[in-house]
């Protein structure tokens, strides 16, 4: 059967039975498209509102757009929180690279008023497959 595999994929069916079925599980996996990590996707969401945004954008409304982006038929606000505990910790510990935070060292300031959002690099990751 691996032969037959083998085969119908043409690749090589010469071997052992580790070296066949390596080939194989190769072919699939680069026949796999990649996709963006979770961490990408809503760093990409924030890059696309900032953007838009004029370059700086608030917390509050960063949250928004986010809780009304999917990522995987979900919101990417409950992903990011279920995974990364919220937008703050989020960007303090995973979007530090792009964006520039105002006012975020003050949890008492930032949890009344949010803080400020603003892009540090030309290009943030482009938003894909947001569906």
């Amino acid at each position: 059967e691996l032969k037959e595999l083998l085969r119908s994929l043409n690749l090589p069916v010469s071997g052992k039975k580790a070296d066949l079925i390596e080939r194989v599980e190769t072919h699939y996996t680069e026949q796999q498209p990649e996709v963006p990590s979770l961490e990408m996707q809503i760093i990409s969401l924030i890059g696309d509102y900032v953007e838009a945004s004029g370059g700086t954008t608030g917390s509050r409304n960063i949250g928004r757009y986010l809780s009304a982006n999917k990522i995987n038929d979900a919101s990417a606000l409950t992903l990011l929180k279920e995974n990364y505990g919220s937008l703050a910790s989020f960007m303090i510990y995973h979007a530090h690279d792009y964006f520039k935070c105002d006012g975020i060292d003050d949890p008492k300031l930032y949890k009344q008023d949010g803080f400020i959002i603003t892009s540090i690099q030309e290009s943030v990751p482009k938003s894909v497959g947001n569906g």
